[in-house]
């Protein structure tokens, strides 16, 4: 039976973060500069490769806001790492109505990225260091992968159930 070694893999992962605002380019890019970077951005924490038809589609449904004469800032880049994060986990309705309430409530994108920004990597940190609830031993056997990741998907599902009640809850 074959051990697969997770914190070796999770090692791999903790030496990558979500990019703070102050890492974002400061000038305007063209969309394939921004599928590029969001591609490299996001490598490591999604399996979809972003592509221009994704990005149109984000700005058509309101996700993302129109660029300026083809052009877009930190404030796509910021729209377009949170959607693709969440897009595996919500329905695009759900992140779109999520992302205008943050943005409402927080002082700016600016703000409101940073936080989710913070969040990611304190949670992938503490998930690696050990300092999460879960116990991963390492190497692991097949039964412990199993055991593993039937908690994370438990958990996952909890996750989002307490989150989209919390975030109707705002609606009202």
């Amino acid at each position: 039976m074959e051990n697969f070694d997770i914190k070796l893999w999770l090692s791999d992962l903790d030496d990558h973060h979500l990019p703070k605002w102050e890492e974002f380019p400061d000038f305007e890019l063209y969309m394939e500069q921004l599928v590029s970077l969001g591609n490299r951005y996001l490598a490591y924490f999604s399996e979809t490769p972003l592509t221009s038809s994704m990005i149109n589609s984000y700005v058509k449904k309101g996700l993302m806001s129109r660029p300026e004469k083809k052009r877009y800032r930190a404030e796509h880049i910021a729209e377009l790492i949170v959607i693709s994060l969440l897009k595996t986990t919500y329905p695009l309705e759900t992140i779109r109505n999520c992302i205008e309430k943050v943005i409402r409530d927080e002082e700016s994108v600016q703000i409101a990225y940073d936080n989710f920004a913070d969040r990611f990597n304190q949670t992938l940190h503490a998930l690696y260091s050990g300092n999460d609830s879960i116990s991963i031993k390492t190497p692991a056997t097949k039964l412990e992968c199993v055991s593993i990741s039937e908690e994370l998907a438990v958990r996952a599902v909890i996750y989002r159930l307490v989150s989209q009640k919390i975030m109707s809850s705002k609606n009202e």
